[in-house]
């Protein structure tokens, strides 16, 4: 492909002072663009590098678009105290029973003694508590707990989240959890972690402020990022890129990335808890093979959770990865949105009900039909993309919506 024509400083200068958003940056960053004037370089056919902090870890870039160019915050390296906010570990406890999500019933446990003619041990009950903590624990994490939501807030410090990340909600499997502090915890709870997922609550620790993020993109008020963390792996995270808090949006996604996630964490979750359980002597294909308290015990715990994974991944919203029920008066966490048939949740305006029945109904609809235009139009882009410049800069992001990233 032949090379890009270069820019000259004094050509990129007059991109910057016509970019949309030259007017109404923050001051502090219109500074450092001002007094950088001879740094202005050229990274790309259609990018430029106006100011960088390498101690800080950030960049000011121009991005030129087909109707005119755009001023934005790229992320060269993150830190421990750069979470926009951190979650807070709350008793995984549904907000209207006060009872925990999944329990293992007086009732069950008799029909259990009754068909063994044996209790469990007190090892086992260990177990079988162990069990029921961490699974109720990674329910309540996508599925009950508040999420952070900032649409309307006007006492939010929009300058504060610039160049802030949005801790989007994970569960470490396997040796994952060595970035964790799993100080507290006995050797079973760090097994049954391992298997079945913990929950991200604090990025600190985690993050190899020392390696440098792979490139962000440019999505509205919030790009995308690959954050390096200490085991050699990097994180997919969206951040507050825009330079001026007239830019930031009424009606943020800050909701749909803290539980997108949930979609393929939760299956992966089951996954593993049959192999986990399996190893226990548990039978889950043939409930007649279970004769012990054990298995029993844990086949239960399985088919709770089995049949409550189920109903929200199947959900229309979770489907389709919207945040739209979010925005509705009422709703506060994925509980109140997604109806679990038997379990009850903190919902309790039947009009919003309704409303939201008709909404998930519709948005199922919507998202098929959205599935077979996008399948059609990636396959519209690849082709454009293949004789092109564009072909090395142009990705698709797995999160909700397409970026353009630059490096």
């Amino acid at each position: 492909m032949p090379e890009p024509p270069v820019l000259t400083r004094q050509q990129i200068r007059k991109l910057v002072v016509n970019a949309f958003n030259w007017k109404c940056i923050h001051p502090t960053i219109k500074s450092w663009i001002d007094k950088n004037q001879d740094r202005y370089f050229q990274v790309g056919k259609d990018s430029a590098v106006l100011y960088t902090d390498a101690n800080y870890g950030i960049r000011i870039m121009l991005a030129r678009y087909h109707d005119g160019s755009r001023i934005y915050l790229h992320r060269m390296r993150w830190f421990d105290d750069d979470a926009a906010w951190e979650y807070k570990k709350e008793a995984a406890l549904n907000p209207v029973t006060k009872k925990p999500w999944i329990e293992l019933s007086r009732e069950e446990r008799k029909k259990i003694q009754a068909s063994t003619n044996a209790k469990l041990s007190p090892e086992e009950e260990l177990y079988v508590k162990d069990v029921l903590n961490i699974v109720n624990e990674n329910i309540h994490y996508y599925y009950g707990m508040r999420v952070v939501n900032f649409r309307g807030n006007r006492k939010i410090d929009r300058e504060k989240l610039i160049g802030k990340f949005i801790p989007p909600k994970h569960l470490c499997f396997g040796k994952r959890l060595e970035l964790l502090d799993l100080s507290g915890y006995t050797e079973q709870q760090k097994d049954i972690y391992k298997a079945l997922g913990h929950p991200i609550y604090s990025y600190k620790g985690m993050i190899n402020s020392e390696s440098e993020s792979f490139g962000s993109s440019y999505c509205k008020s919030t790009g995308i990022d690959h954050m390096p963390l200490k085991d050699g792996t990097r994180m997919q995270l969206p951040f507050y890129h825009y330079v001026s808090t007239d830019e930031y949006e009424e009606v943020p996604d800050d909701p749909v990335f803290q539980v997108y996630t949930l979609l393929s964490y939760y299956p992966k979750m089951m996954k593993r808890m049959e192999q986990m359980l399996q190893e226990k002597g548990c039978d889950l294909h043939c409930s007649a093979a279970n004769k012990t308290p054990l298995a029993q015990a844990l086949e239960i715990i399985y088919r709770k959770t089995k049949y409550m994974v189920d109903a929200i991944v199947s959900h229309p919203w979770v489907e389709a990865q919207y945040a739209d029920f979010f925005f509705e008066e009422g709703i506060t966490s994925v509980c109140d949105a997604v109806k679990i048939p038997g379990i009850k949740r903190h919902l309790r305006n039947t009009n919003l009900e309704r409303l939201l029945n008709k909404k998930a109904s519709a948005l199922k609809n919507r998202f098929k039909l959205s599935i077979r235009m996008i399948a059609g139009w990636r396959l519209k882009i690849e082709r454009k993309s293949a004789s092109s410049e564009w072909a090395s800069l142009v990705h698709h992001s797995s999160l909700p919506g397409t970026c353009s990233w630059y490096f």
